[in-house]
């Protein structure tokens, strides 16, 4: 198959041509217009310019294929070079990796050893808590006891208080005694008064 073609270029000559065509087409009696239209497609020469329509498509197919074959190795490249990147990130994050890992081992280990402290610390409170209750009866025993300790002080004081009272009666009658025996005694002093004179002059 031809996929050439003429093609023809407009002239000064064509250009009249059609103006000319124009007006006749608008001005059918004029006879003089006519002949001018004739006489005007006689003196007119056409000129054809060959187009090759294969040469054409094989140089942008040409194109297209250096374009995509520029753009398949500018992106193997690229390719390459974000894999080479992404093997020398993981080269370089392998140790951080594995301090990661290790640091979570660890994490996981102190919090197993936080959780067995908190549950210590829990029976230790509610160790407490039952301490604190136990004082709390002890101090309502003693609180009672205190009680009973001050009743009984004041029975005792009581009972003071009534030895006193019968002590002073007795005393109160030994002094009315005495007193009554007062002239007895006063005797009974001169003459032992008199008694011992007489032994002392006697030794002298």
């Amino acid at each position: 198959m031809n996929s050439e073609s003429m093609t023809p270029s407009q002239s000064p000559k064509i250009s009249k041509l059609l103006t000319n065509i124009s007006f006749f087409n608008n001005n059918s009696d004029d006879n003089t217009r006519n002949k001018n239209v004739i006489n005007d497609i006689n003196d007119t020469s056409f000129s054809f310019t060959k187009v090759d329509y294969n040469q054409n498509l094989k140089k942008k197919s040409k194109s297209f294929e250096e374009n995509l074959s520029n753009y398949i190795v500018n992106a193997k490249k690229n390719m390459d070079s974000k894999r080479h990147l992404w093997q020398n990130t993981i080269t370089s994050n392998k140790g951080e990796i594995t301090k990661l890992q290790e640091e979570i081992k660890l994490f996981e280990k102190i919090h197993k050893e936080f959780i067995k402290s908190l549950e210590n610390e829990k029976k230790e409170l509610l160790k407490i808590q039952m301490e604190i209750t136990n004082l709390k009866l002890d101090e309502s025993s003693k609180n009672e006891g205190i009680i009973v300790l001050k009743k009984r002080i004041e029975k005792v004081e009581g009972d003071i208080k009534q030895q006193r009272e019968v002590i002073e009666v007795k005393r109160a009658l030994l002094e009315t005694q005495l007193s009554q025996n007062l002239p007895e005694l006063s005797i009974f002093t001169n003459k032992l008064a008199l008694t011992m004179d007489r032994v002392q002059g006697t030794q002298f």
